[in-house]
Parts: C-alpha cells; sequence; structure tokens
C-alpha cells in the first residue's frame, strides 16, 4: 500500500489509525464521561455516554463525509483519551457539565459558562402553575435559588402529570414536558379529576424538598409505574435525576 493510501486512510477514521482497535476494546460498557486531550494543547472536548465503549467506537468508525468540519478537526487533533466511570447516566451528565465549566474546553460550545442559578416557585389561580427563573414576580410560595434546576424542574413537571393522569403513556404527555429544555413555566387545570387533592398533598411535599428537608415527594411521584418496559425506565430514570438533584443542592448542608 503506498504512502499516499496510507494518508487518506488515517484521514478517514484518524482515531481508529491512532489508537487502535484493542484501545476501544478495553473502554468499559458503563456510563461515564470521557476527556480527549490534545499533544499541546490540553483538554480538548468532554462527552458524556450511557455506553462508555459504543460511544467512543461510534468515534473511532466516523466516516469523515458525515462529520461536521469541528468534529473533523478535533478528531485530527485527538492524541490522549481518557474516562471517568459513574453510576449512572444522570451522574455522568452532572459530571460533564462540571468538567465542561471548569476546563471550558476548545471544542465544547454548550455549557461553557455556568447558567445563572434560578427559583422555583407555584401559585393557584384557577389552576395550579409552576415556574423557575432568576426572578419570579407571581409566585407566592418560592424557593432557591438552585443551579442545575431546568433538568430537575422539567422532571418534576412530567411526573406531576403522569401522577394526575394514571393510565397515560408518554405518548400522552404534551410534547413541552418531553423536550431536553423545560418550559419556564406549567399550569396544570384544576378541574382535572382529583387534581386538588393531590396538590393538597403534593404542594406541601414539595415545601420540604425544595427546602432541603425531606425528599419524600419522589416517593409519591414515583408510585405511579409505567404501562411499558421503556416507559418504567424512563420514568425511573426521572426519579433518579430528582434524587440526584436533591442529593447536590442540599447533601452538605
Amino acid at each position: 500500500m503506498s504512502r499516499r493510501q496510507l494518508t487518506f486512510l488515517s484521514r478517514n477514521h484518524p482515531l481508529g489509525e491512532r489508537f487502535g482497535r484493542e484501545f476501544f476494546r478495553q473502554v468499559p460498557e458503563h456510563p461515564g464521561v470521557y476527556v480527549m486531550s490534545g499533544a499541546t494543547e490540553g483538554v480538548l472536548y468532554v462527552g458524556k455516554a450511557r455506553n462508555l465503549r459504543q460511544r467512543l467506537a461510534a468515534y473511532r468508525s466516523a466516516s469523515p463525509e458525515r462529520q461536521s468540519s469541528k468534529i473533523r478537526r478535533l478528531l485530527s487533533t485527538v492524541e490522549r483519551i481518557h474516562w471517568d466511570l459513574c453510576d449512572n447516566e444522570a451522574a455522568a451528565l452532572d459530571r460533564e457539565r462540571e468538567l465542561i465549566r471548569l476546563l471550558k474546553p476548545r471544542f465544547n460550545s454548550v455549557g461553557v459558562f455556568s447558567p445563572a442559578p434560578q427559583y422555583v416557585g407555584w401559585q393557584f389561580y384557577d389552576g395550579f402553575t409552576f415556574e423557575r427563573g432568576e426572578a419570579l414576580q407571581n409566585a407566592p410560595d418560592q424557593y432557591g435559588p438552585f443551579e442545575r434546576l431546568p433538568v430537575a424542574f422539567g422532571v418534576l413537571l412530567r411526573l406531576v402529570w403522569l401522577t394526575l393522569h394514571p393510565g397515560a403513556g408518554l405518548h400522552d404527555v404534551p410534547s413541552p414536558l418531553l423536550r431536553s429544555q423545560s418550559p419556564s413555566w406549567w399550569r396544570y387545570d384544576a378541574s382535572a379529576d382529583g387534581s386538588i387533592p393531590l396538590f393538597q398533598g403534593l404542594l406541601p411535599e414539595l415545601t420540604l424538598f425544595f427546602r432541603g428537608q425531606s425528599d419524600v415527594v419522589i416517593d409519591r411521584l414515583a408510585s405511579v409505574v409505567g404501562n411499558h418496559p421503556f416507559e418504567q425506565q424512563w420514568r425511573e430514570r426521572d426519579v433518579e435525576t430528582l434524587r440526584n438533584f436533591f442529593t447536590r443542592s442540599f447533601g452538605d448542608e
């Protein structure tokens, strides 16, 4: 094979050529974060994965014609890859955010700067309205400020909706509650069957939760079982996200 052909192959799969197949075989099939570094530039990129081996294998076999110019530049520069194992994907996401804010890698464009802490609050007026933001004008009951609130807030909205609608599946959940970026407010109709008794028990427990005094509300929200294994796994992941939020917000108090 000519030198020109070898160069072409190297450009096609730079990580595969540089690290070798055996390197990727030793990557654990476990949630975690991975850190890509250059020879002289330090950390270039930080990412998270539910399965580190699968994620890094995707980089190894990535076809350049399907990648952005940014990813092609990254893969051509990487000289070292390290990883840290995490208990689950939610913990990996938290660790990824922490490392990105700390290291500010050149190829990470999201999460480099810490978002401003936010408050969470709720009110009852012809319905129950929950909201989050840097400043809340219309919520007499509000708590905070909290870091990492948007993700936990979105999970909370979704679990409350599912609790209000027992027997509903994820395909029934309003689409804004399924997005990665949660809405800044959401209103639950007070005329819905069972909503007022539910919130009469839920709001005191939420108060304890956001004061850092008790996470018993999570058990209430976790009591609704999904209709299918996939839905149940989704709900369990949401519940775990709320527990991680509580631990990280109040664990040192």
